[in-house]
């Protein structure tokens, strides 16, 4: 089963949990929920490494025990204060006298409050300086790479592979979702200068959260493999500006968790159906209404990440995911506000053609907190009603399971 996690951001230290999970949560798969009281009997603290939960001994954070213990003295402090307060208001004793009182309390909690505003901030420079070092320490194969999970999207794979080389992105991990015929398969048709760069995962059978199941296993294999990794869709072509490589335009952000690309969204162009021609060839007409307009995708540093999303991420130490204009984005955040297409941006071919929108539809989703409507094809198409038909089909998740 998956439950949702509350963590201490700096440490990733487990300081609770839900068993309801939604988009937005940091979801860990565990056997049963008793694995968190039993590390509380034998005295362990229970930690968020990797995407796997792993067992300490407790307080073995030296500096965020002292933490804990200043958190419940300022509890206490702010407790005794109300007690105070509240006598006053009561009228027990002379009221000038506990209104002192009060504020000498008051004082405490100000002094505590600024030590444990002065150890958090220790604790993250230290936190993220280690982190940065083990960056520096580690012998990539690859500076940038992008993960994908698919299925049945082979045809439109030999395109969106060879863009994305001629960006300079190295390497590729795809998780092939339970294909007809597999990516294994296909990739044998192409050329050995592409196919070569591929890594894939078989991941078909059942998933709880597929496309966070496989990019978080992204994270825990290929982590020490690949210094960058981008999560994006078949659907999504990475568009670096000016010249510049991927990995030319990286370099400028290496002091951060990663960096946030925003959509550019395509719309049908006016086509029913598909044809053989390249998508950047068929699809050039961008949709201007403002639903996505924000939105995007991220390449981060996999080192520095404790839990992918779908579109962002949690990171370590609280390291920041940044804008292409170093603009801090919030943690798991789908939208960035004005987001800008300066120096990066995603070409995302969301519709395709009025076909291939439903042959879309009818693949499935690999997130089970997103499904697409039919209807939606005729909003970012409203020139094309006279393709509607009497079908209301909703995507399912996971349809066609292996």
């Amino acid at each position: 089963m998956f439950v949702s996690l509350y963590l201490d951001t700096i440490n990733g230290k487990i300081k609770g949990y839900n068993e309801t999970v939604n988009q937005f949560d940091i979801a860990a798969e565990v056997n049963d929920l008793s694995v968190f009281g039993e590390a509380k009997k034998k005295g362990k603290d229970l930690y968020f490494e990797n995407g796997k939960i792993v067992e300490k001994d407790a307080y073995s954070d030296e500096k965020a025990a002292v933490g804990e213990r200043l958190g419940k003295e300022l509890s206490r402090l702010k407790e005794e204060r109300r007690e105070i307060l509240s006598s006053a208001v009561c009228g027990a004793g002379k009221s000038r006298d506990i209104y002192e009182e009060a504020d000498k309390v008051y004082d405490k909690i100000l002094r505590v409050e600024k030590q444990l505003k002065d150890l958090r901030l220790e604790r993250k420079r230290q936190a993220q300086s280690r982190l940065m070092r083990e960056i520096s320490e580690t012998d990539y194969k690859y500076y940038c790479s992008i993960c994908l999970i698919i299925r049945d999207e082979n045809e439109y794979l030999q395109e969106w592979l060879e863009w994305h080389i001629s960006q300079g992105i190295e390497h590729f991990y795809i998780y092939d979702h339970g294909s007809k015929q597999s990516v294994k398969e296909f990739l044998k048709t192409l050329d050995k200068s592409v196919s070569d760069k591929v890594t894939v995962t078989d991941f078909g059978g059942r998933h709880n959260l597929a496309q966070y199941e496989a990019y978080n296993d992204c994270l825990r294999r290929f982590q020490k493999e690949s210094r960058w990794i981008g999560f994006i869709d078949s659907d999504e072509f990475v568009n670096v500006k000016g010249g510049k490589s991927m990995r030319e335009l990286l370099k400028d952000y290496e002091a951060y968790a990663g960096v946030f690309a925003r959509w550019v969204v395509y719309n049908a162009n006016g086509l029913k159906e598909k044809t053989d021609a390249p998508c950047r060839e068929r699809f050039t007409s961008v949709y201007k209404g403002i639903e996505s307009r924000d939105m995007g995708k991220i390449f981060v540093q996999s080192a520095l990440i404790s839990y992918m999303m779908i579109h962002n991420g949690y990171t370590k130490a609280e390291l920041e995911v940044v804008d292409e204009h170093k603009r801090p984005l919030s943690d798991g955040g789908l939208f960035v506000e004005n987001a800008t297409t300066d120096f990066i941006c995603i070409n995302h071919y969301y519709t395709k053609s009025y076909e291939e929108w439903v042959e879309k539809i009818s693949r499935g989703s690999c997130d089970p907190f997103y499904s697409r409507k039919y209807d939606e094809f005729f909003d970012y198409n409203p020139d094309m009603e006279y393709c509607r038909e009497e079908i209301f089909p909703v995507q399912e998740y996971e349809v066609s399971k292996k």
